[in-house]
């Protein structure tokens, strides 16, 4: 376990145990933004050291992120702009290009959709359908869509870009 979190400096295990320490109420709006990106760019390095551990590409690193985030949130802003603070920092390490990511966070934000993201309500609303029909066709053709779109970007994303 020490292995896996040893690219981190211990600056930034103090940082985040005094955030920790310190109760919300205290602290200020400063400390609180610094609090969550040492959050962020400490999930980026445990991330970073999963992926070289199992040696996944870059690209599915980033992929993959941003579609736990977005199962796990639900809303696409959010869990494009929170993978994109974790995955930031694992970019050189990963050997992806900056397009490249921000293509495949796209389409990992696509993965699941339900009740949290408006998109599910435009789609069930114009469509009139109910809840249950919107879960069975909209959750399931989202998922489909963000792999196909990650597989169109892992094959033709490098030979527009000329990697």
């Amino acid at each position: 376990m020490l292995g896996l979190l040893s690219p981190i400096s211990p600056e930034m295990w103090a940082r985040v145990a005094l955030a920790f320490s310190l109760s919300r109420r205290r602290i200020s709006r400063s400390v609180s933004s610094s609090f969550h990106v040492s959050l962020s760019f400490l999930v980026g390095a445990i991330l970073g050291s999963l992926a070289t551990e199992f040696s996944l590409p870059g690209l599915l690193v980033v992929f993959l992120v941003a579609a736990i985030m977005k199962t796990g949130q639900g809303g696409t802003t959010p869990t494009m702009i929170t993978t994109t603070a974790i995955i930031l920092p694992l970019l050189p390490s990963l050997g992806v290009h900056p397009v490249m990511a921000a293509m495949a966070i796209s389409a990992g934000a696509m993965i699941m959709v339900h009740v949290n993201d408006s998109f599910f309500w435009v789609v069930t609303g114009f469509s009139k359908m109910d809840v249950a029909a919107g879960y069975r066709t909209v959750s399931l053709l989202s998922a489909v869509m963000g792999v196909t779109a990650f597989a169109v970007i892992s094959l033709v994303g490098p030979i527009i870009l000329g990697l």
